[in-house]
């Protein structure tokens, strides 16, 4: 039988984890990059998104955290208190997780994709084999089709 302490942490438990499900680490991006440049506009350029998209995720940043997160102030924004004590630890999760993901610079000494390679004309063919060649020499894994 749970003792009273077991169950009271397996609630808790429980309700971290669903309220973790309706976290968009998307939006903390957002939250990140809204709090470096301290103006939407330059964010939403630097995240490569539209500046409403970064406005609308500004209210639902608003709406997660139940604070206002930034004051307009000219023409830029200022951050509130909550908001400066949240960017250190967002800053450092989103690292945390950067640090874990596999890199997406193409390495060919160590890549084991396959290329398909179209060599359309007769006269092409000539230089497939100082292509394979080079490739082989330089992604020795990779595997071509012709």
């Amino acid at each position: 039988m749970l003792e009273k302490k077991d169950a009271m942490s397996a609630i808790a438990s429980y309700r971290m984890e669903s309220t973790l499900r309706g976290v968009d680490l998307n939006l903390l991006t957002v939250f990140d990059a809204v709090m470096q440049e301290q103006n939407i506009t330059r964010a939403a350029h630097n995240l490569g998104m539209s500046q409403p998209a970064v406005s609308n995720a500004v209210a639902r940043l608003k709406v997660m955290f139940n604070d206002e997160l930034f004051m307009r102030q000219g023409r830029g924004i200022q951050p509130t208190q909550r908001a400066r004590q949240l960017f250190g630890p967002i800053r450092q999760a989103l690292q945390l997780i950067r640090n874990e993901l596999p890199s997406s610079v193409f390495q060919p000494e160590s890549s084991t994709r396959l290329f398909k390679l179209a060599i359309c004309s007769p006269c092409d063919m000539r230089f497939a084999p100082k292509i394979m060649a080079k490739i082989n020499q330089q992604a020795p894994n990779v595997q071509l089709h012709l």
